[in-house]
């Protein structure tokens, strides 16, 4: 019985031993998955090199969870993922899905903030969203991954107007400017030949002055060159000013700031002109000053409104009056009738 004893290892030893089992097994278990991993993602590995480096962690129903973990230089997804069963349209066990996954999920947050969503509420209204198809995303975008692919919208639809409005000829600029809790905003839109609108930027502004509003304007048109920089080629006027040059007409309100703005927006166009235009130097005082010229249109509308706001106190008072002296008709009328009631009595 004693020998018995001493011969068996002591209960820290038996500990020792087991763990030193169960990891050996456990790192043999990891080995082996990450080569069957490796080998299904050896031809995926160089497809994501655009990817946001945003983590998007989604569960789909009631099944499993599908990770996936872009970088910016390698594509990799953890091992557990590959044995969490996976339902859904857009969510499989294939690689690819991924992808797949994170454009559609980029394409959602873009399309929800196009619906006025605001940045911190475009995850709630994904979860809710997602409740009518009986699914729950177990870890919905963060803010600042809502941030980044807002910026990067911003820059897709600013190379589209660089790419586009450069080359529209006779275009028509859209100007107005209002003030919201105690800030001023300024946006600038712009019309081609086929009526098609496009939406230059929407900035703010210290204060209404014509200067500071044309200022705004160059610097909403320098972004969208500075976008395009990269398709740009060797002397080649930039997307903001070919943008800047081809405006023939500037509709606005009647206000006197937007007047002073047309006149700056002339003496501008008349320094970047030369630039813009082949021989210039050939062309007279005259001529120059016909193609740096702006047409400046206003919106009949805002008259209207104007006229409008102007008449509706007075024609609220108007009904006022009627209402009394109609009352006071009513009240003088009851009196020539007692009076003649009276009169047949005696």
């Amino acid at each position: 019985m004693q020998s018995s004893i001493t011969d068996s290892p002591c209960p820290a030893t038996r500990t020792c031993w087991t763990q030193t089992f169960v990891r050996t097994c456990y790192q043999k278990v990891q080995t082996r998955k990450t080569v069957v991993f490796n080998q299904r993602t050896q031809t995926c590995s160089e497809d994501f090199t655009d990817i946001l480096p945003e983590e998007i962690l989604l569960k789909a129903g009631k099944g499993g969870i599908a990770k996936a973990d872009f970088e910016k230089e390698t594509f990799s997804v953890p091992v557990a993922t590959l044995q969490a069963p996976v339902k859904g349209k857009h969510f499989d066990e294939e690689i690819a899905s991924y992808a797949k996954a994170c454009s559609e999920a980029r394409q959602c947050i873009t399309n929800r903030s196009s619906f006025n969503v605001s940045s911190k509420n475009v995850g709630p209204v994904i979860k809710e969203v997602l409740k009518l198809a009986d699914k729950s995303p177990n870890v919905i975008p963060s803010r600042k991954t809502i941030d980044n692919i807002i910026v990067e919208k911003i820059a897709v639809g600013q190379t589209q107007l660089g790419a586009n409005l450069a080359t529209q000829k006779n275009t028509c600029l859209y100007g107005d400017e209002t003030r919201k809790f105690g800030k001023t905003y300024q946006t600038f839109l712009v019309s081609d030949e086929n009526k098609k609108v496009y939406f230059l930027g929407l900035r703010d502004m210290i204060d209404k002055a014509a200067s500071t509003t044309l200022d705004v304007f160059i610097n909403i048109l320098d972004d969208i060159s500075d976008v395009c920089e990269q398709y740009r080629q060797t002397n080649v006027t930039s997307p903001g000013h070919s943008i800047m040059c081809n405006i023939r007409d500037f509709m606005s309100d009647r206000a006197q700031t937007d007047i002073a703005f047309t006149v700056l927006l002339e003496q501008y166009r008349l320094e970047i002109m030369p630039d813009f235009l082949q021989n210039w130097e050939e062309l007279s005082d005259e001529e120059q000053s016909l193609a740096a010229k702006v047409n400046n249109f206003f919106c009949g509308l805002h008259l209207l409104v104007n006229f409008a706001e102007c008449l509706s106190p007075i024609l609220l008072l108007f009904e006022k009056m009627q209402e009394t002296e109609s009352s006071l008709q009513d009240i003088s009328d009851d009196d020539e009738s007692t009076q003649i009631h009276s009169h047949d009595e005696c």
